[in-house]
């Protein structure tokens, strides 16, 4: 099984010198207006996480990339760019932001196709002590478990965000984007055989979100015409990161036991279609080139800029996920991807219940005072009392009430058949 790839490291190589053949290139490219990402990729437990982020004393390529930042930031020409952070992670098809309470987002899209994290906070940071305090932040809270693979999983795909920006008239512009990428490690179905409902649900969303990516990068390498990044929250996220003018280096992690051949193999044929990408337009725009060193780059285009009444919408990850399911050979649909499609439907169905749940207790929050008033003037009943008000206004807010709970009724019941159904797949 040849394979070639830019650089190999060994277990003797230090996350120095990772960097060095990796990440530490993109730094200056980033400083001349372009986008940027590095991601690791690999099986549960080959080290992507501690590659990354480090552990201990030992740093990772998260704080090499923070130093480097800001000794660019400081030369005379790159003064007038402030850096700017986010952080958030993607468990189990749902996005949440690291530095804020771990808040549920929204992926959202315009009608250019842009991409956008709805509500995502964006931290100014001004030295690399800052930087490395957000990752830091970011990393307390992202999700960790246990599986047959590795005693300390990270369970969801986490997604650091570096900003350069340049003053406008009356916001901060987008002038470089630098995203750094800790996948969640792949688990096999016999990973997972016997693990809780909560790990199988992990484990099924992991693999369909990798499997996504694999499917967008076989489709740019194929040059066919529709790329499915509709079909995962991940290659949502990292759509720009594949099109227009961006680089983008993956590192492959993969373990030396003999045990871990197939995954290794897998890992390592997963990173030989990721070079096979030649680079990919973004639909009716003209071919991107390199820009010169000489020529100053211009400011790239942000989703701040765009009017207030755009039209943002969810994705519809439907026709994207058929797609997904069909570039499949029949043979390959075996029980576990059977069972990633049950937690697609799983995890729909708990979403609806989740947000009728919320609207019931924000309706009630809202009505309380009213309600209070109300039955205060009626307990009083002063000479300003109208009972047919009260009655008019009880018989609308009871007739409110009944249908937000049938509405959460029907939406539990649902949401309980799906998960016997994945329980019964599993049994």
């Amino acid at each position: 099984h040849p394979f070639k790839f830019d650089q190999v490291l060994d277990e003797t190589c230090n996350n120095q010198v990772s960097y060095n053949c990796t990440a530490a290139p993109l730094v200056p490219y980033v400083f001349k207006g372009k986008k940027a990402t590095c991601f690791a990729y690999g099986q549960t437990g080959s080290g992507k996480t501690w590659t990354m982020s480090g552990e201990d004393k030992v740093i990772g390529i998260y704080q090499m990339v923070a130093r480097d930042i800001f000794q660019y930031q400081r030369r005379p020409e790159y003064q007038h760019l402030s850096v700017h952070v986010s952080y958030f992670e993607i468990y189990q098809g749902y996005v949440f932001d690291l530095l804020n309470k771990r808040n549920r987002l929204m992926v959202l899209e315009d009608g250019k196709g842009q991409v956008a994290v709805k509500g995502l906070t964006e931290y100014q940071v001004n030295d690399a002590e800052d930087l490395v305090s957000a990752i830091n932040k970011g990393n307390s809270v992202r999700r960790q478990g246990s599986t047959s693979a590795n005693a300390r999983s990270s369970r969801s795909h986490g997604i650091f965000q570096i900003f350069l920006r340049s003053q406008g008239r009356r916001i901060k512009k987008l002038y470089g984007k630098f995203s750094l990428i800790d996948l969640a490690g792949s688990e096999r179905g016999k990973d997972t055989a016997h693990a809780d409902r909560r790990r199988r649900i992990e484990g099924a969303e992991i693999n369909k979100s990798l499997l996504a990516l694999k499917e967008c990068i076989r489709a740019m390498s194929d040059k066919k015409g529709h790329l499915p990044f509709r079909a995962s929250k991940l290659t949502q996220v990292l759509k720009d990161s594949f099109i227009g003018g961006s680089r983008t280096v993956m590192i492959a992690c993969v373990s030396p036991s003999g045990a871990n051949t197939e995954h290794s193999m897998n890992t390592l044929r997963y990173a030989d279609r990721v070079k096979e990408i030649a680079g990919v337009r973004e639909p009716g725009s003209a071919r991107r080139h390199m820009a010169s060193p000489d020529v100053p780059p211009k400011p790239q285009d942000e989703d701040e800029n765009t009017p207030a009444n755009a039209n943002w919408n969810e994705y519809d990850e439907s026709e994207d996920i058929k797609k997904l399911q069909q570039s499949l050979p029949e043979e390959q649909m075996d029980k576990f991807m059977a069972h990633s499609i049950l937690v697609s439907k799983l995890m729909q169905s708990e979403g609806m219940v989740v947000h009728l749940h919320k609207s019931i207790l924000e309706l009630q929050a809202k009505e309380m005072k009213e309600e209070e008033k109300q039955l205060n003037l009626a307990i009083a009943s002063e000479d300003d009392y109208d009972a047919d008000a009260y009655a008019t206004f009880l018989e609308k807010n009871i007739k409110q009430k009944i249908q937000a709970l049938q509405d959460l009724q029907a939406a539990v019941s649902e949401f309980k058949k799906h998960l016997q159904t994945e329980q019964q797949h599993n049994s």
